[in-house]
């Protein structure tokens, strides 16, 4: 359950924080559109940026973890049922 629901959090919820962060700070430098920071400042720059796009997106992510917990939950169950199961062929009379 915790196992999904950390991945539930990373895919659902980084990943569509990181990535268009990424494309847009490489889409800033190549055609220069919007005045960067100094090179020792970069990673607090980039942080201050993203903070209102992450403050919207706790929700979602909640969300996200909370359903994938629940599935990876399911999925315990349907697991250990599977297991529990006599294995076929192995029928003595």
């Amino acid at each position: 359950m915790i196992r999904g629901a950390l991945i539930g959090v990373g895919m659902g919820g980084a990943y569509p924080i990181l990535l268009p962060m990424f494309v847009n700070g490489s889409l800033v430098t190549r055609y220069k559109s919007s005045p960067l920071p100094l090179k020792g400042n970069t990673l607090n720059y980039w942080i201050t940026v993203s903070k209102p796009v992450c403050r919207k997106m706790v929700f979602p992510i909640l969300l996200q973890a909370v359903f994938v917990a629940y599935l990876g939950s399911r999925q315990y169950k349907l697991l250990i049922k599977a297991l529990q199961l006599p294995e076929p062929g192995l029928e003595m009379d």
